[in-house]
């Protein structure tokens, strides 16, 4: 199915986007804290790229950054990692 219309004569997409998971990473790095001192803090990034539900077109990739207490509970994540990185919302 095309998403693409076209509206007084110019082509306009309208697409209906699901992000999909393909991947996480954990990364250490040393922040300073607001006293000033040097912390250890632990970030994961997860890697997404939205899909069309309707053509099956590709947008370009997004990543989502947060904390390591946080991604540990985040239900896309974690789904995407039990499903071998196919999640959808």
């Amino acid at each position: 199915m095309n998403c693409t219309t076209h509206l007084f004569g110019i082509p306009v997409q309208r697409h209906d986007w699901q992000r999909t998971f393909c991947g996480t990473e954990t990364e250490v790095v040393r922040d300073v804290d607001m006293w000033g001192r040097r912390v250890n803090g632990e970030y994961v990034v997860c890697h997404t790229r939205p899909v069309c539900r309707t053509c099956g077109a590709v947008g370009a990739p997004v990543e989502c950054i947060c904390d390591k207490s946080k991604a540990d509970r985040c239900a896309f994540r974690l789904e995407g990692m039990n499903t071998g990185g196919i999640a959808a919302r």
